[in-house]
């Protein structure tokens, strides 16, 4: 097993986080086992993503160093023209199938000027996500200006392809932005509460974090012999990610549990690095993993439009086969004209060039960019994120016995009544609670109420001792999702991100849905029915925004 058999098996986790198998089928249990609040998940996504960027970092590095004369400006704009003959001539075909198909059956985007350009180009995307950070976001804000969706992940490979040069060879300079991403990591680690807004794959989308990423790849290649072919790492550290990505118990900060999974998959890669090297079917499998990761969402979006049964599995075989026959009718006879090309340029240039005087420079200012990036994401969310918020009850109903406390609220629910918590939770940032609703007779209701008649409503509704999910929007009540459990001992934890301008709610980890509904104050609502008895409890209320405080 090479870094092409990993790059497989990375890419399966990858489609396996949009298809939802696990999500749907395994998650719903090991919350039934051992509850939410002990389930900081990082994700098979999230894992997998870190792993693509440490490997793009070992082998940028390799390709740099063995490859190209990056002390001039020759031999920097031949590494970016092979770069961008690898990335884009794929990404544009695709591109243009997908659109052209979607105008075929009337579901194109409407899509023009600079939001056409930047999904062409890619890049000012990829800068944008590091210089406009917004709420730590980074590129999931971006994804819904995208077509392909996954492919905010080449904006920053692009922008990562540009800052190489100056960064990866030189030790002290990669030494340097390797302790900037550390450093970043650890603020949000000693920062945010372990179960902050940030928890859902929001942390791992920030470009610091697969800058981080990228700069361990790198170290890979400069110190990696040192463990290289070590199986007792090799099988120690592949453990240790299993238990990261699917149960990591005990383990409840999420920023901290990324950490640990790059630092693990950077041992990974530099353990895998020489075997199966040059091997064919170990390039074979590294080689798939591209067209698949840009086919397999689409592919699924289509079926799932077009109402194909068992749209899933079909999407796995499309997938697969599609991409094998652009592997081998597209991909490998552009490579070879790419390595044509790159000898021909070569040898055009083969006489010495100068050294170019202002290297340090430029490594200078990416080291300056770099740093007032994590400087300012980290003032931006780990300073102003995380913040409980202390729940006010206006009028407790005489049968009830309400107490809070900052960032929890219990009520024991006596016969009919209802209260409405202040303050009135802004949702144009995140929102996040933990709620139960327990008892054995009549129902109660607690979630959160946004917008007036037809606005969003969600919550659970308790019928005796059964739970239930409730999302309303627009008045029209959403289907309950597969994997739901009904026991009313659970916790169920709710985000409401409205971030991007509409609210997105995640519940559990497990279910998301993008409302559509315009991002507004939400309330946290309390309701029981005359016949109720029971306790409703909503704990960890989170916001990211300290406007919340003095929304009314």
């Amino acid at each position: 097993m090479g870094l092409g058999w990993l790059r497989l098996l990375l890419s399966l986790l990858v489609i396996d986080a949009h298809y939802g198998g696990f999500r749907l089928h395994v998650q719903p249990r090991l919350v039934d086992m051992f509850g939410i609040e002990r389930l900081a998940y990082v994700g098979q996504g999230g894992v997998a993503i870190a792993g693509f960027f440490v490997i793009s970092g070992y082998v940028i590095t390799y390709v740099l160093a063995r490859k190209y004369d990056t002390s001039s400006w020759r031999g920097i704009g031949l590494f970016y023209l092979g770069r961008g003959l690898r990335i884009y001539p794929l990404y544009l075909l695709l591109f243009t199938v997908y659109w052209l198909t979607l105008t075929a059956i009337g579901a194109a985007p409407g899509m023009r000027g600079t939001q056409l350009v930047d999904n062409l180009l890619l890049l000012p995307l990829g800068i944008e996500s590091l210089l406009g950070d917004h709420d730590n976001l980074g590129p999931m804000q971006l994804t819904g200006q995208l077509l392909i969706g996954p492919a905010w992940t080449l904006c920053l490979d692009l922008l990562l392809y540009v800052l190489a040069p100056f960064m990866v060879l030189n030790k002290r300079v990669l030494w340097l932005v390797w302790a900037l991403g550390l450093a970043w990591f650890v603020a949000f680690i000693v920062t945010l509460d372990p179960r902050p807004p940030l928890w859902f794959a929001y942390l791992y989308t920030s470009p610091l974090a697969y800058t981080f990423a990228f700069a361990c790849g790198a170290l890979v290649f400069h110190y990696g012999n040192r463990v290289s072919g070590n199986r007792v790492l090799l099988a120690a550290m592949f453990v240790a990610l299993i238990w990261l990505t699917f149960l990591p118990l005990g383990l409840t900060n999420t920023a901290g549990n990324q950490l640990l999974a790059i630092l693990a998959l950077t041992l990974v890669v530099a353990a895998l690095k020489d075997y199966g090297s040059g091997r064919r079917w170990d390039r074979f499998f590294g080689d798939l993993t591209y067209a698949t990761y840009l086919l397999h969402l689409p592919l699924l979006l289509l079926l799932e439009r077009l109402a194909v049964a068992g749209a899933p599995w079909w999407g796995l075989l499309l997938t697969y086969g599609i991409a094998g026959a652009l592997l081998f009718g597209f991909e490998y006879p552009l490579d070879r004209w790419r390595d044509q090309l790159h000898r021909r340029l070569s040898a055009a240039y083969a006489h010495p060039a100068r050294p170019a005087r202002w290297l340090p420079w430029a490594s200078a200012a990416v080291l300056g960019v770099i740093s007032a990036a994590a400087l300012a994401s980290f003032v931006r969310n780990g300073l102003g994120g995380g913040t409980a918020v202390l729940p006010v009850v206006a009028q407790c109903p005489a049968t009830w016995q309400c107490a809070t406390a900052t960032g929890a609220l219990t009520v024991s629910t006596r016969g009919a009544g209802a209260i409405a918590l202040d303050p009135a939770l802004p949702t144009d940032a995140r929102v996040l609670a933990d709620v139960a609703v327990r008892g054995a007779s009549g129902s109660g209701f607690a979630g959160f109420r946004m917008g007036g008649s037809g606005g969003l409503e969600v919550g659970l509704r308790r019928h005796g001792e059964r739970c239930d999910l409730v999302v309303m929007r627009g008045g029209a009540l959403e289907p309950v999702p597969g994997g739901w459990n009904a026991d009313c001992t659970r916790v169920h934890r709710f985000v409401l991100d409205g971030s991007t301008g509409a609210v997105v709610l995640a519940v559990d980890s497990l279910w998301v849905y993008a409302t559509g509904q315009a991002a507004q104050a939400a309330r946290l609502v309390v309701e029981a029915d005359a016949a109720s008895d029971g306790e409703t409890a909503i704990s960890g209320i989170y916001t990211t925004s300290r406007r919340g405080a003095a929304a009314r």
